[in-house]
């Protein structure tokens, strides 16, 4: 096996189809301030992490997250019903 073919194999495994999708926030706190989020996405039939983003709580990095894993595959995505996600999963 040559290299290039360790490399799309590694893709394979980076960005796996899937159906549904289960996307949340984590952040972490420092006094009373927000610290760092932590936006996370996972495969809900497959039971695969699929995909993070680091920043703030806002639009732009949800975003961000749903550009680097979006697929005409994925039926449904999963959320908590926080505000920002409406900004950026207004089509499914």
């Amino acid at each position: 096996m040559g290299q290039g073919s360790h490399g799309e194999n590694l893709e394979q495994i980076k960005r796996p189809a899937a159906q549904i999708v289960e996307l949340d926030e984590l952040h972490g706190y420092v006094g009373h301030k927000n610290y760092c989020w932590v936006w996370i996405v996972v495969d809900r039939l497959g039971k695969r992490f699929l995909h993070a983003v680091t920043g703030t709580g806002g639009v732009v990095i949800g975003a961000r997250l749903w550009e680097a894993i979006k697929s005409p595959l994925i039926d449904k995505a999963m959320t908590d019903y926080w505000e920002p996600y409406t900004q950026f999963l207004f089509f499914l």
